[in-house]
């Protein structure tokens, strides 16, 4: 009866944690976690958005290039599938 759907949960989470990167913009942890939430949720256009804006506030870190390769092969696969079904 009480319980949150996970995508108000995400949204939630969204909009807190853009917040925190709009104030604190040399920390791009707060980005890496928007993107987390995308991912997790299957937004992977808006994942690698907010994965390549971290990576510009920290310049070639492998856990940040790791995550955009992966947001990018997820959504070429994605693109594929909607192929597919037409």
């Amino acid at each position: 009866r009480y319980r949150n759907s996970d995508d108000r949960v995400y949204n939630v989470l969204i909009a807190r944690l853009t917040q925190w990167a709009f104030y604190d913009t040399k920390n791009p942890q707060y980005l890496l976690s928007v993107g987390d939430v995308f991912y997790n949720s299957e937004r992977y256009d808006d994942a690698l958005k907010a994965y390549e804006y971290a990576d510009k506030r920290l310049p070639g870190q492998a856990v940040v290039r790791e995550k955009i390769a992966l947001a990018k092969a997820h959504r070429k696969e994605e693109k594929l599938v909607r192929k597919e079904d037409l």
